[in-house]
């Protein structure tokens, strides 16, 4: 028993096999160097709706939020909760030159507005919604009205 001690004492240590760690760090630090997300900072400048840089107030006309609800008797234009304007039918059809008036008066009074809502009871014919969204989009000269059309069903 007293050599077993001794020749435990004089062995030299082995060497530790890292081959295994270093074929996982081979693979895994470009794994997640490709995945990493890098964040950058952005800085916005903020001012208060309806300021100038100066400080006073501008004189801008009221936003407008249009929405046009096709309902199976005529049609309606408002801005929110506000109604602008009743087109009802004539002879079975949508006044549709009524509503060309009104809406190139819209675009003039407001010409940077884009969107409008377009909101149709469940009733009206597909070829109406159709011609009516056509005249919303653009004018009988192909001029751009309001191109962003966010269509909807009309609640009662």
């Amino acid at each position: 028993m007293i050599r077993r001690r001794h020749r435990r004492r004089h062995a030299e240590p082995s060497e530790m096999n890292i081959t295994a760690f270093m074929n996982l760090m081979v693979i895994l630090v470009p794994f997640l160097l490709i995945t990493a997300t890098f964040s950058q900072i952005a800085v916005l400048d903020v001012t208060l709706p309806g300021m100038e840089a100066t400080g006073s107030p501008e004189k801008t006309p009221p936003r407008l939020d249009l929405g046009l609800v096709v309902r199976r008797d005529g049609l309606e234009l408002d801005n929110g909760d506000q109604r602008l304007a009743w087109l009802p039918m004539t002879q079975g059809r949508y006044d549709l030159h009524g509503l060309d008036d009104r809406l190139a008066d819209l675009k003039r009074r407001h010409p940077k507005v884009r969107e409008a809502r377009l909101l149709a009871e469940p009733e009206v014919p597909y070829e109406a919604i159709i011609a009516i969204m056509d005249r919303l989009r653009v004018d009988a000269g192909g001029v751009e009205r309001f191109p962003v059309i966010a269509l909807d069903e009309a609640r009662r």
